[in-house]
């Protein structure tokens, strides 16, 4: 309560001022809020003090606080956030703050605030009972971990000590490597860095004419490229009859090229322009061969020009190629590849194709006409 001031008016006996009556009356008030003070007779009300609330109603286990502005004193209310709640009643002489949360497995969205550490002084302590992960964003247990490095796990055996090794060890699959060695790897690996079989392949030498048979060589090669196998001696076959089956393959394989008894023959070129229409005129010695001539003349289909796509062809058809009268086995194959969809016609005109066999025929390729299914 603030102090009462006796208004004594403005000079003795005017009139104004208060009354006998209403300044003992605040003389008294002054003396008890003194005696209050004091403790020598009835207390201060707390709410008549200044810069105090007015009331207690609607303040039940509210604190007294500093206002935002410091310019008085208010009541506050204890509010529990996540994970928090306020006990007022269990004890009238305290306020419980209770986390209900205590233990990780009661928060369904724990996060770490810095690094998670799994020592304490000397004693070192583990993660444990992780189970075998899912996503890509989960921590792998040690005993996953071991079938993706190695199939021995920690029990690999170090060739050098003869000891368990957990750096040792047989992979399941394959190392996929990002890309081969390259020149400045030297320096910036140290020449460390793994080398792709592919680079090893083109590295090694290999002759593109010798084929090479050892006692210290393997027949079956497994890991080497089909380029390589048998072409030095460092990928040598063991026997003839390893090395007599690639050679056969190489031959198969093969292109053919004309040898040196060579014939210029002279084609008929019609007023059309259709190559494939003209006929044989004659054959005359190459400077590159002997005299005379020996054997037949025959011809295959190199390029094919798909004038009309036609209807109803299927993908995957075979078309075959060939003369007027020609023999079936002599005919060219084509493989049909795409075809259009038309509203009406689902298989309609040929798009695409490709040639499989080019043929055999005799001084005369075939015409625009000479296509069957």
């Amino acid at each position: 309560m603030a102090r009462k001031v006796i208004d004594t008016g403005v000079v003795g006996n005017d009139g104004t001022g208060d009354s006998i009556r209403d300044s003992f009356r605040k003389v008294n008030e002054n003396f008890r809020e003194l005696y209050g003070a004091l403790g020598l007779g009835t207390k201060l009300s707390f709410l008549s003090l200044d810069e105090t609330p007015d009331e207690f109603t609607g303040q039940e286990n509210a604190v007294l606080a500093v206002n935002p502005t410091e310019s008085a004193m208010q009541f506050k209310q204890i509010v529990g956030g996540t994970g928090i709640s306020i006990d007022f009643t269990s004890n009238e002489n305290e306020i419980q703050i209770i986390n209900t949360v205590a233990s990780i497995s009661a928060d369904t969205n724990p996060r770490l605030g810095g690094n998670l550490q799994a020592q304490s002084g000397a004693t070192q302590y583990r993660i444990q009972k992780l189970t075998t992960p899912v996503t890509a964003d989960e921590a792998v247990n040690k005993a996953y971990a071991d079938t993706k490095v190695a199939r021995a796990g920690v029990n690999a055996i170090d060739p050098a000590s003869g000891t368990a090794n957990s750096a040792f060890g047989t992979m399941t699959g394959p190392l996929i490597l990002s890309r081969n060695p390259r020149p400045e790897d030297d320096v910036t690996y140290g020449g460390l860095i793994a080398a792709t079989k592919n680079y090893v392949d083109n590295a090694g030498f290999g002759s593109s004419a010798n084929l090479w048979v050892s006692t210290s060589g393997n027949d079956a090669r497994v890991g080497v490229g089909a380029s390589l196998q048998g072409r030095a001696l460092a990928y040598a076959y063991r026997t003839l009859e390893a090395a007599l089956k690639r050679a056969e393959e190489i031959v198969k394989g093969s292109r053919q090229e004309i040898g040196p008894y060579k014939k210029v023959l002279t084609f008929t070129n019609p007023v059309s322009g259709v190559t494939s229409e003209s006929t044989l005129t004659s054959i005359d010695t190459s400077p590159d061969s002997g005299s005379g001539f020996a054997g037949r003349v025959t011809m295959t289909v190199d390029t094919i020009t798909l004038a009309l796509g036609g209807y109803n062809y299927q993908v995957g058809e075979i078309l075959k190629i060939n003369v007027v009268g020609g023999a079936e086995a002599n005919a060219a194959t084509v493989e049909i590849l795409t075809v259009a969809s038309e509203p009406g016609t689902p298989n309609g005109p040929i798009l695409s194709f490709r040639l499989l066999t080019g043929g055999v025929f005799d001084g005369e390729l075939p015409g625009s006409l000479g296509v069957v299914v």
